[in-house]
């Protein structure tokens, strides 16, 4: 989930930023947000009563759902989009 939320602010800013400008303030906000996250994460992980454990995020059930999850919605996505798309 944190990983999905800096990504999500990351690549936006480095992939449009030619775009957009590196200096508009979407794309200085969005790289903002990308360093918030990353050290709200380095400090969850030195900090004794953390918010949200991350080594449990590492842990062998935890991934198998998340990933099982992102492989069931990517089928969903798929099948939606193939069924939706139009004939010819």
């Amino acid at each position: 989930m944190l990983v999905a939320g800096w990504l999500v602010c990351l690549l936006p800013a480095v992939s449009k930023g030619t775009v957009w400008g590196w200096t508009p303030p979407t794309t200085l906000g969005l790289f903002i947000a990308a360093a918030v996250a990353a050290v709200w994460v380095a400090t969850a992980r030195r900090t004794a009563s953390p918010l949200i454990e991350i080594p449990m995020l590492l842990h062998r059930g935890t991934v198998g759902a998340t990933v099982a999850s992102f492989l069931l919605r990517f089928a969903l996505f798929a099948a939606i989009t193939t069924v939706s798309a139009p004939a010819g």
